[in-house]
């Protein structure tokens, strides 16, 4: 990302990095259990992670792509008894708690 190889997932976005900022999004949510997908550096994203309140989970496949991060995280809801899965990617700093609420009423 840069000339310093600083990940892009630890720049910071108002002063917070972006997974920490993606990561406190989604514990605010309606989310009853919220999963971090880590791979590549994956120590330096979970000290950027610390005192969030999620659980991590890491994809020794990373590098494959991210379908293979996608699962990680899939297996993982679905182990512990998930009935569905909302996906945010880390790096989309404008996500707020709002743009995950869920309306449970079918449409009209």
């Amino acid at each position: 990302m840069s000339d310093d190889h600083q990940h892009k997932l630890l720049s910071e976005f108002d002063g917070v990095s972006l997974v920490r900022r993606s990561a406190s999004v989604a514990s605010a949510s309606q989310a009853s259990t919220v999963f971090a997908v880590t791979g590549h550096r994956r120590f330096e994203i979970e000290a950027a992670l610390e005192g969030v309140g999620i659980a991590v989970v890491f994809n020794p496949f990373f590098g494959s792509g991210i379908a293979s991060s996608i699962i990680a995280g899939w297996q993982a809801a679905h182990a512990g008894g998930a009935d569905g899965c909302f996906i945010m990617l880390a790096d989309m700093p404008l996500i707020s708690t709002a743009d995950s609420q869920v309306n449970r009423k079918p449409p009209i």
